[in-house]
């Protein structure tokens, strides 16, 4: 394109037919770079969607066992110390400081 509005008449195509050559060499090569570019973008995107899948999947399973430790194993470990199992209440609780440590409700202060 930038040939064709050149300035200097020495630097312009010198004929349609050059111009139609080179337009058609560009036509071909164009096409083809044109599929890599797409295919390189769908394979961008699908590694971002698996990221994305994998970040939300790891969030998930953090958020559930930091329910898990302050809703379900506090009130187990209580159950456990009132049967005089203190040893087991003790263990649960140590799980549930694994998995929410800067909890107040898990690890008292």
């Amino acid at each position: 394109m930038l040939r064709c509005l050149a300035k200097k008449p020495e630097h312009r195509y010198r004929s349609a037919a050059e111009l139609r050559g080179d337009l058609e060499t560009c036509g071909k090569t164009g096409a083809s770079s044109f599929r890599i570019r797409k295919s390189l973008a769908a394979v961008a995107a699908l590694a971002l969607l698996i990221a994305m899948g994998a970040a939300g999947t790891w969030w998930y399973v953090r958020a559930s066992h930091m329910r898990w430790a302050e809703n379900v194993a506090l009130q187990e470990a209580q159950r456990l110390r009132d049967h005089f199992q203190p040893m087991a209440a003790l263990r649960l609780l140590q799980q549930g400081e694994r998995y929410s440590p800067s909890s107040s409700r898990v690890i008292p202060t």
